[in-house]
């Protein structure tokens, strides 16, 4: 075989997944945020699996984690040869492009950064990061316009350029831990401005699913990292720091009807009301009326990204009009079958037992647990999109690599 140094390659495509792709948008196409970003995305991933896969024998050697990969993949394509609209589940609905292409760009990061990662990844997506909040904080106040030309149902406006706000509040759940983890672990004061920028934008979002889960994940960070009088006083700065923030963009702004604060408040009224269809946005309404149809065909599902034709053919609602069940679970179940559920969640629990085990050997075991469980919590209320969903699969396989050799250079790089 072939042995290439695959190093450099690896670093240039972590620049072009995490630094390039979340700002990618195409002002002259109806689909401005979406279609561009999975032609890249399927573009430089293919290259580099290949590249992967010729680099070396220790490198393309299939573990567990690649049979459960294969299993689900091909489940998605058999799903996709006997979907309901096969156009649709090859390419994905207009709009969001979540039907079988972009499973597979999934599938192939996951695949990359099981084999081999390097810190220098966080860089890259930090740097973006502060662009894409700084524009969605700017947008938040109305300083900077949003892209208004998307046509297929943006809801309630989209943000910086990510394409919604629901995919931002996903975006800053998966990146918050990193961040804040790594300023307590270096004390580099760049990652604290990071995590203020990007705490700001999961506010601006006004999204109550990234709220719920940064609830969860940011404790669980400080219980796990509660550790020496130096990392107490880099948390204590965190934390007055946020305060700070949420602070000063409670303020309601006029082009608002509510604050931030009010916002959040509406989450114990959905919880108080959770039989009112219109709770949660509607998406009460979606689980109780579609939640059966997943017995209709439970093999394969409609195929991939075909809910809303499931929605029009069996859950029309006067006044509701969803393209998605905004429960990634049940999208999956609906659309794919019960069986790729099965698998997704077997994997998703596998990489999650490997993290626990290593719990105490492997450097980034901590922010990888917050991260990864707080993607699956708001993930409950929202969807998979091809602005978010390639950094929480990087990340998963990086938690399924939990490797000999790169906890080595971790804890170098930590020192």
């Amino acid at each position: 075989m072939v042995r290439i140094n695959e190093e450099p390659y690896l670093r240039a495509y972590a620049f072009l997944l995490f630094g390039v792709l979340p700002l990618l948008v195409s002002p002259w196409n109806n689909n401005v945020f979406y279609d561009v970003k999975l032609v890249f995305a399927l573009v430089i991933t293919a290259i580099m699996v290949c590249i992967l896969f010729f680099s070396g024998r220790d490198r393309a050697r299939a573990t567990g984690y690649d049979f459960i990969l294969f299993a689900y993949m091909g489940l998605a394509f058999l799903s996709t040869v006997f979907s309901m609209d096969i156009k649709v589940s090859l390419f994905g609905m207009k709009g969001l492009r979540e039907g079988l292409l972009s499973i597979l760009v999934y599938g192939g990061i996951f695949y990359i950064f099981s084999k081999r990662f390097s810190l220098k990844v966080f860089e890259y997506i930090f740097i973006s990061a502060v662009i894409i909040s700084v524009y969605g904080i700017l947008q938040y106040y109305g300083i900077f316009p949003r892209f208004d030309t998307w046509d297929s149902g943006s809801w309630n406006g989209n943000l910086s350029t990510l394409g919604n706000r629901n995919f931002a509040g996903s975006y800053c759940v998966l990146l918050l831990p990193f961040s804040v983890w790594l300023y307590l672990k270096k004390g580099y004061k760049r990652y604290f401005v990071y995590s203020l920028f990007i705490f700001a934008l999961l506010l601006a979002s006004m999204t109550r699913s990234g709220w719920v889960a940064f609830a969860v994940s940011f404790p669980g960070l400080l219980f796990l990292e509660w550790k020496s009088n130096r990392a107490r006083i880099r948390w204590i700065l965190v934390m007055a720091a946020f305060l700070v923030v949420f602070g000063a963009m409670n303020l309601k702004r006029p082009s608002e009807d509510v604050s931030i604060n009010e916002k959040a408040h509406t989450i114990v009224k959905d919880v108080r009301n959770i039989e009112n269809d219109e709770s949660g946005s509607g998406r009460i309404y979606i689980w109780k009326n579609l939640f059966p149809l997943i017995f209709e065909n439970p093999f394969l599902g409609s195929g991939p990204d075909t809910f809303k034709l499931l929605y029009e053919k069996y859950g029309v609602k006067a006044g509701l009009q969803f393209e998605k069940a905004h429960n990634e679970y049940l999208q999956m179940g609906l659309t794919m079958g019960i069986p790729a559920l099965a698998v997704y969640f077997v994997l998703v629990a596998a990489v999650l037992m490997r993290l626990a085990a290593r719990r105490r050997k492997h450097a980034l075991t901590n922010p990888l647990l917050c991260s990864i469980i707080g993607y699956l919590m708001q993930a409950f209320f929202n969807i998979s999109v091809i602005s978010a969903a390639p950094l929480y699969w990087a990340l998963l396989g990086i938690a399924a690599n939990a490797g000999a050799r790169e906890d080595e250079m971790i804890a170098e790089a930590l020192k």
